[in-house]
């Protein structure tokens, strides 16, 4: 181990400090468990499981617990039926759906994005085509459009 530096002892006994401080705030975790477990006993039902009612309560009580719930619930239910029923239009058959898909179908029915042109790569068009086959083409500078110079650096026409 390498020996420690007067300014790392420093720094150690501050980290110890704050380990000590920690433990000391802590609580024990026995000491919690004990509690909820007796916290979940004393507040457990007439028949001792924990989350039942209270052995006060009745059928009646469970009754009006439930009713509270289920007439708001009944309120929504029938709200939401309500717009429902104002909102579709049983006279609408699809005629306008119809009548969009048949326009489509005479524009002749393609759409092009705007940045198809972005996917094409110079020279593509020799891909997408078939090769000419029969004869080579020539490969005269005049065949192939090079344009021929002479000594001088001047094009020569011929």
């Amino acid at each position: 181990m390498t020996p420690i530096d007067p300014d790392d002892r420093d720094l150690l006994e501050a980290f110890e400090q704050l380990r000590a401080d920690d433990r000391r705030r802590t609580p024990d975790a026995e000491a919690m468990f004990a509690r909820a477990r007796s916290e979940a006993a004393a507040s457990a039902g007439r028949d001792g499981v924990v989350g039942s009612p209270p052995s006060g309560w009745t059928g009646r009580a469970r009754r009006a617990s439930r009713l509270r719930w289920a007439v708001p619930g009944i309120g929504v239910a029938m709200a939401a039926a309500v717009a429902a029923l104002l909102l579709v239009d049983p006279a609408d058959d699809g005629a306008d759906f119809d009548r969009v898909v048949e326009a489509w179908g005479q524009t002749g029915g393609s759409w092009r994005a705007p940045t198809d042109e972005l996917l094409r790569m110079p020279g593509d068009e020799l891909l997408r085509g078939l090769p000419r086959i029969g004869g080579l083409p020539s490969l005269s500078p005049t065949a192939l459009d090079v344009p021929v110079f002479d000594d001088s650096g001047r094009e020569n026409p011929s």
